[in-house]
């Protein structure tokens, strides 16, 4: 769900699209993916071109055909932000954040549209939000759960991360890089680079919002979290960041940044630790993680305590996790393909089994944050390895490079072999050939799966194997 204009919105998936496809792309194609005439879509490239920072550029290149170069250290992010920037939404929520506000009357002439304008924008606004909060037009800030809104800000910052536009002083950036550094240490946790500027960035929500907006109720529970611990340990720490997290809420608040922005570290020795606080204090989310994991069959115990760990976190901070999904920034990963499908499938079912204290939204609410977050390792636990034996007349050279393509299209799903030495043809679960095979050698191989590729081969031959991959796993 989009915060900005729809005219910005569909230059935005111009911008994707042509990022997607990295070379050149006809004008044709581009007006079906972002379903409007040539002409809009045109006119659309030509706006983006003003658009866009230094170092990027749209251009055409020969009738009919574009191309969008960039930056090798910037990514579309950074267009995302001067597009957000752009809209009459962020001018809403700046506004909102800085002190005084404008009223409506002022905010009419300052972005120059009429008050019927800007009301209908309000409205359309209010219907993105999510429902834990609301927009009023009367005193143009925010109503609703302070925590959310809260959390509203640290999206539009994070987005535009421009200390000097939200008049964040360079004394209070110091500040806060000391104040994340004292929580480092004290909590026992890792900032990299990007998430210490982000934590700063919660930490002056938090201030300038505390005194006139302090919060009355946090959506997740931080009582049972491991941060509540280790910030009950320090309380002088966080009391010294301000006298208002001697509030529980506002102290539960500050923490429940650290799931937007921290790591934890994973040693043998921290992980014990996690497990046996989480086993005394939070045994229902244990549980529940627990049988999870049991059902990845991990091959370690350090991955399993690892998973264990995450899952319960993932638990704890779910209702954070839905909100930011609300905006397209943050939109859950989906399946892109039959293994993806399968394997939300398979968790779908594991939620469904062990969760069974969860309502529907709750249930489909995980299943999606799992998948979201382990999609490129669940694989390795839920598929056998499939074995395959790549076999071309004579040719070594080819041999490697099918063998390449193969691992870099299916990944830990396959291990695939150009020669074998101490595995046999019959362990094999598929063998590859661009040569003839008879029936009767095709018999005695009968659990194997014999495909017979053209030389090279064709993307029918790619999309027979990855079929033939995909119902092998299914009989597994």
């Amino acid at each position: 769900m989009l915060i900005i204009e729809s005219d910005l919105k569909r230059q935005l998936s111009l911008v994707k699209f042509l990022l997607q496809e990295g070379g050149v792309i006809s004008l044709k194609k581009l007006s079906q993916l972002i379903e409007s005439s040539a002409r809009t879509c045109e006119n659309d490239l030509i706006q983006i071109s003003r658009l866009l920072p230094t170092g990027w550029e749209v251009y055409q290149v020969g009738k009919g055909m574009w191309k969008l170069s960039k930056p090798a250290n910037e990514n579309y992010f950074h267009i995302y932000g001067i597009f957000f920037k752009k809209s009459i939404t962020f001018q809403l929520i700046t506004n909102a954040f800085q002190f005084p506000k404008k009223n409506f009357f002022r905010m009419c002439e300052s972005i120059f549209v009429s008050r019927a304008h800007l009301y209908k924008k309000i409205v359309a606004f209010n219907q993105l939000l999510p429902e834990q909060i609301n927009f009023n037009a009367r005193s143009m800030d925010f109503e609703g759960n302070e925590f959310y809104v809260r959390l509203l800000f640290w999206i539009a910052m994070t987005l535009v991360p421009d200390m000097k536009f939200w008049n964040i002083s360079q004394e209070f950036i110091l500040d806060g890089y000391e104040k994340t550094k004292k929580i480092e240490d004290c909590f026992n946790l890792h900032f990299s680079i990007i998430s210490r500027k982000s934590f700063v960035l919660w930490l002056e929500i938090c201030t300038r919002r505390q005194r006139k907006h302090p919060i009355s109720d946090i959506p997740i529970d931080i009582s049972e979290s491991i941060y509540n611990f280790w910030g009950a340990e320090h309380i002088s720490i966080l009391k010294s960041f301000s006298e208002a997290y001697t509030n529980v809420n506002e102290r539960h608040a500050l923490i429940a940044g650290l799931y937007l922005n921290a790591q934890l570290p994973v040693t043998d020795q921290h992980l014990a630790e996690y497990i046996g606080y989480y086993k005394l204090n939070n045994s229902t989310r244990y549980q529940i993680s627990s049988n999870i994991v049991k059902k990845m069959r991990p091959n370690s115990e350090c991955l399993y305590q690892q998973l264990v760990v995450r899952i319960i976190d993932l638990q704890i901070s779910l209702p954070i996790i839905c909100f930011l999904e609300h905006f397209d920034i943050f939109r859950f990963y989906k399946p892109q393909d039959k293994f993806e499908k399968d394997i939300k499938k398979r968790i779908a079912s594991i939620v469904e089994e062990i969760c069974t204290h969860y309502g529907d939204k709750e249930k489909n609410d995980f299943t999606n944050v799992l998948f979201w977050i382990f999609h490129e390792v669940l694989p390795i636990f839920f598929f056998k390895k499939i074995k395959i034996h790549i076999y071309n007349r004579q040719k070594l050279i080819a041999q490697t490079y099918l063998k390449h393509r193969i691992e870099s299209e299916l990944g830990e799903l396959v291990e695939v072999y150009t020669e074998l030495k101490n595995e046999s043809l019959n362990s094999m679960d598929i063998i590859i050939t661009d040569g003839m095979i008879s029936i009767d050698e095709m018999a005695t191989y009968k659990k194997v799966h014999v495909i017979c590729w053209n030389d090279p081969p064709l993307n029918s031959d790619w999309e027979c194997l990855k079929d033939s991959v995909h119902a092998i796993t299914n009989d597994i």
